[in-house]
This record gives C-alpha cells, structure tokens and sequence, in this order.
C-alpha cells in the first residue's frame, strides 16, 4: 500500500528514499498504467525536473509502466 501522507489532491509529493520509496513508486507506476490502459491510446510521455534523484524516479517508473504494454514517449 502507498504512504498516504505523500498523496495530495492533484499530485504526490515526498522524499525519495524517505517518505517516498520505491514500492511506493511501483504502485504509483502500476496504477498509471491501469488508467491508461483504459484509454484508447497507449502512449505516455514521461519528463522529470533536475533534482538528483529525478532520473532514478522516472527511469523506475517507466520500467514499470511498460511491462503493461504502454508505450513510453
């Protein structure tokens, strides 16, 4: 289960390695992709900002997203 405390209303917010881990951004990956494969398109583009820890965040959540069949843009 995620850690609720990094949920916002529109958006995540947390530490990586502290209050955000990466099973956390498993789940997070895993539930993008659920909601996308309900779509029509199976197209995602992901970017990061440049935080230290940005490309390991989003490298983690694209190998996530696309062992369900997405496409990652």
């Amino acid at each position: 289960m995620i850690n609720e405390e990094i949920l916002r209303e529109y958006d995540i917010r947390g530490v990586y390695g502290k209050s955000l881990s990466t099973k956390d951004l498993i789940h997070i990956g895993e539930s993008i992709a659920s909601l996308i494969n309900g779509y029509n398109s199976k197209k995602l583009i992901i970017g990061h900002d440049g935080r230290n820890s940005s490309l390991e965040i989003k490298n983690l959540l694209i190998n996530t997203i696309i062992n369900f069949g997405i496409d990652i843009i």
